[in-house]
Order: structure tokens, then sequence, then C-alpha cells
């Protein structure tokens, strides 16, 4: 690996600007010499694109059903080997689960928010607060998927979260009033604490 220069200034310390510059450069030595590994998937056909050794070895392999093959390309013993065991686990610790889990904790915080007494967002309807609570209790894997093509515009998944919750009030008038507030005050380590949070603990019960 070429190392990178690093011009000093001063009473002996190297100048930041100078020693970000080198390293960037050296990077981009490196990035010249290295090529991008072909994907590794496990093909319909029992061959591993990409992989002519595993390619072969798969040729003499005697189980070559699909769920084998995933089996040995997942990126992890989670998803790969001991996926049958822990199956359960995807309903509370998957992304879709985290993305349920966030929803949850918006929702919460503002109905709390207009529980408070803010003349901006007053109080909610039982019929508002219920509207809200079974956005969570019916939350599928394609509520998931919209918020990842929200992501994908947002390259912010909190954010994405927001945007959902906001799309998802339209048509209820009370609520889309305080569709604004969605988030009000909180960052997103905010939310994701207090969602992994809930993700473990709901998982060990």
């Amino acid at each position: 690996m070429p190392r990178a220069a690093q011009p000093r200034t001063g009473k002996g310390r190297p100048h930041l600007g100078a020693l970000a510059a080198g390293v960037t450069k050296a990077a981009g030595r490196m990035s010249a010499h290295r090529s991008s590994p072909a994907p590794v998937s496990a093909a319909s056909d029992g061959k591993i694109p990409g992989s002519p050794r595993l390619e072969a070895a798969a040729a003499t392999m005697s189980d070559t059903r699909p769920d084998t093959l995933f089996a040995l390309t997942a990126l992890s013993p989670l998803d790969g080997r001991y996926a049958a065991k822990t199956e359960a686990l995807r309903d509370w610790l998957s992304e879709a689960a985290f993305m349920r889990h966030r929803v949850m904790v918006e929702i919460h915080w503002l109905i709390a928010l207009s529980r408070a007494g803010f003349a901006e967002v007053p109080r909610f309807s039982d019929a508002s607060e219920q509207f809200l609570l079974q956005l969570v209790e019916r939350f599928t894997a394609h509520d998931a998927a919209r918020i990842k093509d929200i992501e994908r515009v947002t390259n912010h998944d909190v954010k994405a979260v927001e945007y959902w919750l906001k799309e998802s009030v339209k048509g209820q008038p009370e609520l889309e009033r305080a569709s604004e507030f969605i988030h009000f005050a909180c960052t997103s380590e905010d939310i994701n604490n207090l969602s992994y949070a809930l993700m473990i603990s709901d998982a060990r019960e």
C-alpha cells in the first residue's frame, strides 16, 4: 500500500488539509489497481456466476437445491446455515421490523404532542388516535418497501419514515393539519435508539 505523504507545518504537526489530500491521492492509486469482485449468488441452474472455483464445487455436490447454495453464499450464518432457526426473529429484528418500530415511536410521539396542550397541535380525537395506532398494527412488508422507495430519494432512512407517515395520513383532515409536527423536536438517534430498545425487548419476549 503506498504511503500518503504527511507534510508538516508549524511545530512539527501535520497540516490537515495537505494530509487529507495525500490520503485521498493514495486511496485513488489503490482503487486504480483493485478490480471489483463479481457478485456471488446462487443461480437456478446450480451455478454460481463469477466464481469458477465455487461453480466447480457446486457441480460435484450431491445437494444442489437453491436453499443449500444460498446457505453457502449468504453473507452471514444468521441468514445462511442458521436461517431456519432464526426465521422467527425476522418479525422483530429485520430491517422491516426496524421500520415498523420507528413508525411506532414516531406515532406515539405525535400523540404525546397532541396531548401536551400545545395550541399548534390540538388534542386528537379518539378516531384519529386509533387511525394512527392502526398504522403500526397493520404495517406490512409492502409499507416497508414504500419507505425504501422514499429513502432512495431522501437518502435518509428516518426522514423516509417521516414522509411515509405524512403520506399515510392524507385524507384525514385532523391529522393532515398536524402532519408537520411528525418528528418535531426529534433527532434520528432519538427515534433509532428507542426503536432498537423496543426491538430487543420484544424479541426477548
